[in-house]
């Protein structure tokens, strides 16, 4: 999906996005060699679920990311974006209070639009 979410490659990196006030384990899976840890890190308008690898420090999968502050730029569809940003989707006289879902092949886009402004953009990527 062209409308991506943008962020760091690197775990690490990711970290550094801001000030983490929050990280819970969701939940653990042991495989052979590994575990994977499912993991949701909360930001300032911001919260990212994610899995992250044993074998692999650096590496991480982005199940879903909530983003609810317009501090965020790491969306082209900002929070606080007028709802006109929503036609380049395909969205035909979009209403000043509504909801809408997108989907590409392994990600969808979730969109909530409130008084004419985006107040809530989610991405949910398949983790496989």
């Amino acid at each position: 999906m062209k409308e991506s979410i943008r962020l760091p490659k690197k775990l690490p990196l990711l970290l550094q996005l801001g000030k983490l006030h929050d990280e819970k384990t969701v939940q653990v899976t042991e495989w052979d060699a590994f575990k994977t840890i499912e993991k949701l890190y909360s930001f300032k308008g911001l919260h990212l679920q994610v899995i992250t690898f044993t074998n692999d420090p650096d590496r991480y999968l982005l199940g879903t990311a909530f983003i609810e502050s317009s501090e965020w730029n790491v969306s082209p569809l900002r929070v606080g974006s007028p709802v006109a940003s929503l036609i380049p989707l395909g969205v035909k006289n979009p209403s000043p209070n509504g909801t809408w879902h997108f989907y590409g092949e392994a990600d969808s886009l979730y969109v909530k639009v409130r008084a004419g402004k985006v107040t809530r953009v989610v991405y949910q990527c398949y983790t496989g």
